[in-house]
């Protein structure tokens, strides 16, 4: 005799978690078709502590132009712990970003958000499989 209650409660938790996932796909897909894509430059590297915490790294201040042809500078998210050796603490590394038109300071680098993407999409097959299987798992 097969417990229904658990089957339906799992298969709401599963159906919620593939409906979170996909919103932050479809959130990250829109900003990605509307964002502006350019090349920045990194032209100074400070030190920076992440929150109340002793964590001490580098965040780099990067250089753009933006949709509106000005050049910009801003103070990236892009933390970087202090014992790792990555080429965005380099002063005049390029790499390609992507921000908002509107808000500068919301900007991501495009290869990051790219891989964010396909990250979720393959995560989101774990709880599709488990939801398929519950559901076959009903009438069998």
């Amino acid at each position: 005799m097969t417990n229904y209650p658990v089957y339906l409660g799992l298969m709401a938790a599963m159906a919620t978690i593939l409906y979170l996932i996909f919103k932050f796909i479809r959130k990250k897909l829109i900003f990605l078709k509307n964002g502006f894509r350019t090349k920045a430059t990194v032209i100074e590297v400070i030190q920076h502590q992440a929150g109340r915490m002793t964590e001490f790294g580098y965040v780099p201040i990067v250089k753009f132009k933006s949709s509106n042809g000005q050049m910009m500078v801003v103070k990236t998210d892009f933390f970087l712990e202090r014992f790792v050796t990555n080429p965005k603490l380099e002063v005049g590394y390029e790499f390609d970003i992507i921000y908002e038109r509107n808000d500068v300071k919301n900007l991501m680098e495009y290869s990051t958000l790219k891989g964010v993407v396909i990250t979720y999409c393959v995560v989101a097959l774990f709880p599709g499989v488990i939801f398929l299987g519950l559901l076959v798992g009903l009438f069998f």
